[in-house]
């Protein structure tokens, strides 16, 4: 990818990281430190951010929009991993070279840092660049929750656990359940899930008629019984 770099000062990237895992694990001189080597940059809905395998010479938070993780399998098949968030680091691996692909899912904005930059501060502050990773690196913690929720159970089961993960991630507690804005496609969680649209979609009609969910929109998702939905993500079949 060719990032497209905004018009944009310091004080707008610090703006676009409060709150953060990662800004709140810096002190002030390391926040203004790292501003140095930093620059917002954008991605296009569907475009690359990182190519699996790719040398990695960059690290990104996201500042706004969400991100697929994707990987090729043993099959050679395209996998959905994970998915990344605001406040999520990207591109955080021991190699020397990205072990997943990282997608736009829609208008994504995230601050790049040169990795050579971060190492320059980690020679003279020992500990920051893993601090950074430690404090917002989702990419592997992802990996580990795919297959938490992929192992096991009915369709409707992994996708209870699916949107119990997500309304943690990003929903908005509201007084007649979780509401969630779903960046990804139904196609995507399939995908995730391992299964078929069609079955995916069925399992979405099963779950709203056992009152767990409702679906305002395609892109709309409220949780509305918790309880029940938390039920249904723990039955073996």
């Amino acid at each position: 990818m060719t990032p497209r770099v905004p018009n944009g000062d310091f004080s707008t990237l610090a703006d676009r990281l409060q709150n953060t895992p990662l800004w709140s694990a810096l002190a002030d001189e390391e926040r203004e430190r790292i501003l140095l080597g930093a620059r917002m940059v954008t991605a296009h809905k569907s475009e690359v951010l990182i190519e699996e395998g790719e040398l990695a010479q960059a690290l990104f938070i996201v500042v706004g929009g969400a991100l697929r993780l994707t990987r090729i399998n043993g099959r050679g098949h395209r996998i959905i991993a994970g998915f990344l968030f605001r406040g999520d680091l990207v591109g955080a691996c021991i190699a020397d070279r990205y072990p997943f692909s990282v997608e736009a899912i829609d208008e994504v904005v995230l601050c790049r840092f040169e990795r050579r930059h971060i190492r320059e501060m980690n020679r003279e502050n020992h500990g920051l660049e893993w601090r950074m990773i430690t404090a917002a690196s989702n990419e592997f913690l992802q990996c580990q929750t795919h297959l938490d929720i992929v192992m096991g159970g009915s369709v409707e089961a992994k996708l209870a656990r699916f949107l119990l993960h997500i309304g943690g991630r990003i929903g908005e507690p509201v007084s007649d359940g979780t509401h969630i804005q779903l960046p990804m496609s139904r196609e995507d969680i399939a995908h995730y899930l391992g299964h078929s649209l069609e079955t995916v979609s069925r399992a979405f009609t099963k779950l709203r008629e056992h009152g767990a969910i409702a679906t305002p929109h395609r892109t709309q998702l409220v949780i509305t019984d918790n309880s029940r939905l938390a039920e249904i993500a723990e039955t073996d079949g």
